[in-house]
């Protein structure tokens, strides 16, 4: 039985390398990308949490109690409390609705856990794209070894 050629055995090799590489490559970007989606989750519900706390604190701040509240961005303007029975509420697309304090807490409560769903999702998804790297890593050192060793990259 004759012996498979050197040179046929070492270009599938490059061949292999050059697919798994490109592979590895786009997990990567998928990783940061999912990554980088998980991180303005995070601030996103780190931000509902604020704005949940406020709401909460709301029902106990006396009418025309001076307050400051936020202007986004860590600015704050000082005013006085008018009314802290309703909240406007966006409802998406620019579009807000007025809700009493009680109603605005549910909606909130009911977003963060949507958040906290997709978080958990996302959180999974990027765990299972991290250990495909580490197992598919090696096998693309090893090749890029063995093709170094022959001087062919």
């Amino acid at each position: 039985m004759p012996k498979p050629h050197k040179e046929s055995e070492s270009k599938d090799y490059q061949e292999e390398l050059q697919q798994k590489y490109v592979q590895l490559q786009i997990m990567k970007q998928q990783a940061q990308s999912f990554f980088e989606e998980k991180q303005k989750l995070d601030n996103h519900l780190s931000e509902m949490a604020t704005t949940l706390d406020a709401l909460k604190k709301l029902t106990d701040t006396k009418l025309n109690e001076d307050m400051w509240p936020s202007i986004g961005s860590g600015a704050f303007v000082k005013g006085k409390l008018a009314d802290n029975e309703n909240v406007l509420v966006s409802v998406g697309a620019g579009v807000v609705v007025k809700k009493d304090t009680k109603s605005a807490i549910s909606v909130m409560e009911s977003r963060v856990m949507d958040i906290q769903k997709v978080n958990e999702e996302l959180m999974g998804e990027l765990n299972k794209l991290v250990e495909s790297i580490q197992q598919l890593e090696p096998h693309v050192e090893k090749l890029a070894e063995k093709l170094h060793k022959e001087g062919k990259i």
